[in-house]
């Protein structure tokens, strides 16, 4: 039988916002010339907050 898809959100999505983040605009973009830093995070506040508390 045939039924309506229902969307259900979930914690996951966000978990994959980030790691899209990571991977298009920090790691796609890093210069290979500079040390790795938290400044490669400012433009996801979110984000940032997060690696900034595993960082220290």
């Amino acid at each position: 039988m045939l039924f309506a898809y229902t969307y259900v959100p979930h914690q996951m999505e966000k978990m994959q916002k980030f790691i899209d983040f990571i991977f298009f605009d920090v790691w796609c973009k890093a210069p290979s010339s500079r040390p790795f830093g938290l400044n490669l995070f400012d433009a996801n506040e979110e984000l940032h907050e997060v690696m900034e508390a595993f960082y220290y």
